[in-house]
């Protein structure tokens, strides 16, 4: 079966948001293509169980593999198939009041 021709990436009409599309303007969309959904897929298979890597987290992994970049995130646990995360902050443990 031949593989689907790549779509455009609709944006909602954000003329009302300047703000939100200001922000969005700063980010490079990457089209999810076969081969990283190939890839996304059997990161999922081998990290999924022992890692809790889910299939959104396998298909960042992916991505980041194939651009060779760093990633930012708080949730490092879900990418050991990557050798430059970066964990920006860490959450601050929730306050426990003694009565």
């Amino acid at each position: 079966e031949p593989p689907l021709p790549a779509q455009p990436v609709k944006r909602p009409d954000l003329s009302g948001y300047p703000k939100i599309e200001t922000l969005l303007e700063c980010f490079t969309i990457i089209p999810l293509d076969a081969a990283l959904a190939e890839t996304g897929g059997l990161l999922r298979r081998d990290f999924g169980k022992s890692h809790g890597t889910g299939l959104a987290d396998a298909i960042i992994a992916a991505t980041v593999q194939k651009l060779a970049c760093s990633l930012a995130t708080l949730n490092q646990k879900h990418y050991p198939m990557l050798d430059s995360v970066i964990v920006p902050y860490q959450k601050k443990q929730a306050q426990t009041s003694k009565v």
